[in-house]
């Protein structure tokens, strides 16, 4: 019994360890409600934020179907996209939703892309435009093709 005890003692964090990790929920505590959180938040884009969620579900059929089926043997792809509409935040969250919803695991990471343009004829320095773009990877079952 006691080395059981001395076993299981190993196995806990210590009290000053603990504290100082506690705030960090674990995975349970942050998925426990998470199928019901989605499905408020897309009954909520559709009847307060309709137009919006209609150009989102448009934009995923016209830009980001064509990819998943592209790559449906593997299983994912990353879309590297610049549109106007994603400059909206919320476009962003609908997006990671719907394909969530759809049975997607997408995740979304905001880039810059920096141009030279031209160089300033005075100062000899390089002057440059940012390209904004948005890169979705998305995972999902991949098709079983191999017999």
């Amino acid at each position: 019994i006691e080395e059981e005890f001395a076993y299981q003692s190993t196995l806990e964090l210590g009290e000053d360890t603990y504290d100082s990790i506690h705030n960090i929920p674990v995975v349970s505590e942050l998925t426990l409600h998470t199928r019901h959180k989605l499905v408020r938040r897309l009954d909520n884009y559709r009847h307060r934020h309709g137009e919006l969620f209609s150009k989102v579900v448009t934009f995923i059929e016209m830009q980001i179907v064509p990819e998943l089926r592209r790559h449906a043997a593997s299983g994912r792809t990353n879309i590297r996209i610049d549109d106007p509409l994603l400059e909206k935040e919320m476009a962003i969250d609908m997006i990671i939703d719907v394909l969530t919803e759809r049975g997607y695991s997408p995740t979304a990471e905001f880039d810059e892309q920096i141009i030279p343009v031209r160089i300033d004829p005075v100062t000899h320095s390089i002057i440059n435009a940012t390209r904004k773009f948005w890169i979705f990877r998305i995972y999902f079952n991949a098709s079983n093709i191999r017999r």
